[in-house]
C-alpha cells in the first residue's frame, strides 16, 4: 500500500510525498520560483529534478499533482570508483542529536551498499556534519614490496695524491685491490613481498613484489651464496678485484715478494702483477692487466714494462738511462721519469718531474703545483698540464698536442648519449619481461623457459653495453673540458726554448711565461 503524505500546504499550493517522489498541486496560479525558496529551506530533503515542470505548474491551477523532484533519504552513501572510500551525507538536522539512532541508520545504509571493511570508528562516534559529504570508511591500499638492493666491494679510484709535510714528499696510490679467498665481494638484499590491501567492500587487492636486480659477477672466480634475506658474493680465488663487461670478478694476481731479476727471470703473466721490490736493470715485466711496482727506489734501466690491457703504477719513479720502455693500454702513474719512454692509451700522471723522456698519451698531466717537464719530447692527443716546462738554463723542451675536432667530439658524444637512452629504454622493456617470468609461481612451459633464458641473455648484453657507453661518454665529456681543440696549461712558468705545437700551430717561448696555450678556430691563443 502506497502512503501519500502532505509535506507542506498553504492557500497557494501543497507538496505531496508519495514514496520518494515529490509532487506539487497548485490552488492559485502566479507564483514564482523565488517564492518557493523558503519552502525548500524548511524541507532541505526536497531535491528539485524538474524546474520546467515546477515553473509551468505555478502558472495554472492543477487538478492533478505534478512531479517536480525527489525526497532525499535521511542518509545517502556513495562509494568511490576504486572502492577505497565510502562517504555519507546526512540530509536533515532533525535526527543529528539522536546519535544512536543516526549511527544505526548510517550503518544500515552503508552495509546495504556493500561496505564491509575500513570503518572509521572515531567518525562514527560523532558529532556529524549535515548537508555535506564526509568519509566513514577507508580501504587499505596494497603496499609494494621493497626493491632488491645490490652493492659491491668498491674498486679504489686511481687518482694520484701528492702531499707534503714540509720535509718529505709522498706519491702514494692504492693501485691494486687485493682479494683473498672467501672475501666478501658484494650482496643483494632480496626484494620483499608486498602487503595486500583491501577495499571497503572487502575485495583483496594484491600487492606488487619489489623489483629484483641481478648480481653481476664472473662465476669462474666468484661464488654466490643464498643467506636467507640476502644473496652474498664471495671470492673463489686469491687475486685482484676487477670490473669487466659490467661484472665483478677476480683477476689472477701474481705477487712477487722482492725484486724481478736474476732470481725470477723476465716475467710474463696473464693477470695482474704486484712486485713488492723493483725490476732490476735489463729485465722486463709483461702482464695482461695491471702492474704495480711498490719499491720506493723505483726502477732503472729496465728493458720494458708493459700492460696489455690495464694500468701501470711505479711508486718510486723511473731512472731509465735512455733504455727503459714503459707502456700501458690504460694509464701510467709514476713519481718521476728520467731518460725513459712512457706510452699510455689514456693518461700519464707524473708526480714531480719528467726529464729527458719521451712521453706519449691522450693526456699528460704533471702536478700543477710542482710538476716539471724538462727536455725530451711530450706528445699528447688533447692536453698537457704542468707547473713548469723547460728550465732557466733554457734546455730545449718539445711539447706537442695533436688536437681534436670539437664539433666531431660533441656530435659523437651526443650520438653516444642517444644510443645510451635507446639501450636504457630497451633494457627497461626487457627487465619487465624478466620480472613477469620470475613472478610466475608455477613451472614454465619449455617454450616459456627458452623465452625467459633469451630475455636474461639480452638483459646481460644490454647492461654490459650500458656500462661501455657510460665509459665512452665520460671520456668524451672529459675531452670537452679541454680548452679549444687542444691545450697546454702551465701554472707556474714555461722557460725560453720551450717549443709548443698544437694541431698545426706552433709557438716558441722566447720569454718566461705562464698560462694556457690553446688552439681554437685554427688560431693559437694564450691566456
Amino acid at each position: 500500500m502506497v502512503i501519500v503524505t502532505t509535506i507542506f500546504e498553504d492557500k497557494h499550493f501543497r507538496l505531496i510525498l508519495e514514496e520518494d517522489q515529490v509532487s506539487i498541486q497548485v490552488y492559485q496560479p502566479g507564483l514564482v520560483l523565488k517564492d518557493f525558496q523558503s519552502v525548500l529551506q524548511i524541507h532541505p530533503r526536497i531535491e528539485l529534478k524538474n524546474f520546467t515542470a515546477l515553473q509551468q505548474a505555478f502558472q495554472v491551477v492543477s487538478d492533478e499533482p505534478v512531479s517536480i523532484g525527489i525526497w532525499k533519504p535521511l542518509v545517502e552513501c556513495e562509494i568511490t570508483s576504486d572502492l577505497m572510500e565510502a562517504r555519507i551525507r546526512i540530509n536533515s538536522e532533525d535526527t543529528v542529536e539522536d546519535t544512536s539512532k543516526l549511527v544505526s541508520e548510517i550503518l544500515r545504509v552503508v552495509e546495504e551498499r556493500g561496505v564491509k571493511e575500513g570503518y572509521l570508528n572515531e567518525v562514527l562516534r560523532g558529532p556529524f556534519p549535515v548537508f555535506t559529504w564526509f568519509t566513514v570508511a577507508l580501504g587499505v591500499p596494497p603496499v609494494s614490496g621493497t626493491d632488491a638492493i645490490v652493492r659491491y666491494l668498491p674498486i679504489s679510484d686511481r687518482k694520484p695524491t701528492l702531499t707534503s709535510d714540509g720535509k718529505t714528499d709522498f706519491y702514494e696510490m692504492h693501485f691494486i685491490d687485493e682479494v683473498n679467498v672467501g672475501e666478501w665481494l658484494g650482496e643483494k638484499i632480496k626484494a620483499t613481498e608486498g602487503i595486500p590491501g583491501k577495499t571497503v567492500t572487502g575485495k583483496v587487492l594484491p600487492a606488487m613484489r619489489g623489483k629484483d636486480q641481478p648480481l653481476r659477477f664472473d662465476p669462474k672466480t666468484v661464488r654466490m651464496q643464498d643467506e636467507g634475506d640476502r644473496v652474498t658474493l664471495y671470492s673463489l680465488i686469491e687475486g685482484a678485484l676487477e670490473w669487466k663487461n659490467g661484472r665483478i670478478g677476480i683477476l689472477h694476481r701474481l705477487t712477487i715478494e722482492g725484486d724481478v731479476g736474476v732470481g725470477t727471470g723476465n716475467i710474463e703473466f696473464s693477470g695482474s702483477i704486484i712486485i713488492t721490490g723493483t725490476v732490476q736493470d735489463t729485465f722486463s715485466v709483461i702482464a695482461d692487466y695491471d702492474i704495480s711496482i711498490m719499491s720506493p727506489l723505483g726502477v732503472g734501466a729496465i728493458d720494458k714494462i708493459i700492460s696489455r690491457s690495464g694500468d701501470i703504477y711505479i711508486k718510486g719513479g723511473v731512472y731509465g738511462q735512455g733504455k727503459a720502455h714503459i707502456e700501458a693500454k690504460g694509464s701510467v702513474f709514476v713519481k718521476h721519469a728520467n731518460d725513459c719512454t712512457i706510452k699510455a692509451g689514456h693518461e700519464i700522471h707524473i708526480g714531480y718531474y719528467a726529464m729527458g723522456s719521451d712521453l706519449s698519451a691522450d693526456i699528460v698531466a704533471l702536478d700543477r703545483n710542482k710538476g716539471k717537464l724538462i727536455g725530451g719530447r711530450c706528445i699528447a692527443q688533447s692536453q698537457v698540464v704542468a707547473a713548469f716546462i723547460g728550465t732557466e738554463y733554457e734546455r730545449p723542451t718539445h711539447v706537442s698536442v695533436e688536437g681534436f675536432d670539437r664539433k666531431e667530439i660533441q656530435s659523437s658524444r651526443q650520438a653516444l648519449i642517444e644510443r645510451y637512452q635507446e639501450v636504457k629504454r630497451t633494457l627497461d622493456k626487457v627487465m619487465r619481461i624478466v620480472e613477469a617470468y620470475e613472478s610466475v609461481e608455477v613451472a614454465l612451459e619449455d617454450s616459456k623457459q627458452i623465452e625467459h633464458a633469451n630475455a636474461l641473455i639480452t638483459r646481460d648484453h644490454l647492461q654490459g653495453e650500458l656500462l661501455q657507453l657510460e665509459s665512452w661518454i665520460k671520456a668524451k665529456t672529459r675531452l670537452l673540458t679541454v680548452r679549444g681543440e687542444g691545450e697546454v696549461s702551465i701554472s707556474k712558468m714555461a722557460f725560453p726554448k720551450t717549443f709548443l705545437a698544437i694541431k698545426d700551430r706552433t709557438r716558441s717561448v722566447e720569454n718566461a711565461v705562464k698560462g694556457t696555450f690553446y688552439v681554437d678556430e685554427n688560431q693559437m691563443h694564450f691566456e
